[in-house]
């Protein structure tokens, strides 16, 4: 998703201050040019973490998905990589444009969003014609800290809204009522698609990752926030991802993430 998670997660101020911040240029930073060696790939995790600290203390624009550069290395690369042709994403954000714009012409990135507000703020910073808003309402009022069975019921239109703009080669799970989304995208993907769930590390997401037979966890090291999972109902992970590499990486950073912003 990107600036906040759904309506969640930040207050309408906050969510609207991080919307209007402007882009910052990252391309001798970006994913493709990631060194090999786990090491080098650390500090410049660490560098783009840190500058963006610096760059928010000052007021400077910092335009970003919601997530860690490694997070985002790995959705890029994935992309890149595949070349996907339909792409679905449940909670629509930062990620929404960030991604999208990444798309080849013509491709479709189709997000879905609860909360009507923000669906139509996002919506007003993505003119780009590959990149789609749609709203859909809640079916009753959504309660704070409900259960994924509860907030799957109450979000019963917006989990089947995208069914007809099926089928997807990449589906991002980034929104609310994620193991819902997660069991209805299983009819949702292409057989060769690939669907990655962000927040991963959160216990009460892991139902959702059933029946998927291809599927990767990079874990990172809290219980309530980051962490990726990548699954396939049949595509091999590793031929849209380096694995090993962003393993290796990620480890590194679960060691040094207490000590520095990783």
């Amino acid at each position: 998703m990107g600036w906040a998670d759904g309506a969640g997660g930040l207050d309408g101020r906050d969510r609207h201050r991080i919307l209007d911040r402007s882009a910052v240029q990252r391309r001798a930073w970006s994913g493709e040019v990631r060194l090999a060696h786990p090491v080098g790939g650390l500090l410049r995790l660490l560098a783009l973490e840190h500058r963006d600290l610096v760059l928010g203390a000052r007021a400077a624009p910092v335009h970003k998905p919601w997530m860690r550069y490694r997070e985002m290395d790995a959705i890029e690369e994935i992309l890149r990589r595949q070349r996907p042709g339909r792409c679905l994403e449940w909670g629509a954000g930062a990620s929404t444009c960030y991604f999208g714009s990444r798309l080849p012409p013509g491709a479709r990135w189709i997000a879905i969003e609860h909360d009507r507000e923000w669906a139509d703020a996002v919506e007003a910073r993505c003119p780009d014609p590959r990149i789609e808003v749609h709203h859909v309402a809640p079916n009753r009022p959504l309660v704070p800290d409900a259960d994924e069975d509860a907030a799957a019921a109450a979000l019963r239109d917006y989990v089947a809204y995208p069914t007809p703009f099926a089928p997807f080669d990449f589906i991002l799970v980034d929104g609310r009522a994620r193991v819902g989304c997660l069991r209805r995208a299983r009819d949702l993907l292409a057989p060769q698609g690939v669907i990655v769930l962000h927040d991963a590390d959160r216990p009460q997401y892991r139902p959702g990752f059933e029946g998927y037979p291809r599927q990767v966890l990079l874990r990172g090291r809290r219980e309530n926030a980051g962490g990726l999972w990548i699954g396939s109902i049949a595509l091999p992970i590793g031929d849209v991802l380096d694995i090993d590499d962003h393993q290796r990486l990620w480890r590194w950073c679960r060691r040094v993430g207490k000590v520095l912003r990783c």
